[in-house]
């Protein structure tokens, strides 16, 4: 922990964990095509396959965390390094 914390900013850490909570949420051409291949699949196995719609498979960003459990989590993260963010 003291290597990280004499390497990375505090400021720094919470830009990573923003990246990878946006790289979290994001879609990929992976994603889009797997949703296609569930569908097809799917299609396959009910009475009306034109209703069946990729749309339907891909996976929904989850939602934006409230204000308090973003300020609560940056409390936390500072008492463990040790940072005084007053």
């Amino acid at each position: 922990m003291g290597e990280l914390k004499a390497r990375v900013t505090y400021t720094e850490f919470l830009e990573w964990l923003e990246f990878l909570r946006w790289d979290e949420d994001r879609q990929t051409k992976i994603d889009v095509y797997l949703a296609q291949i569930a569908a097809e699949v799917r299609r396959g196995h009910v009475m009306e396959p034109k209703k069946v719609k990729v749309q339907d498979f891909l996976l929904l960003p989850r939602e934006e965390a409230p204000k308090n459990n973003i300020e609560r989590s940056k409390q936390t993260w500072a008492a463990c390094l040790k940072i005084n963010l007053n």
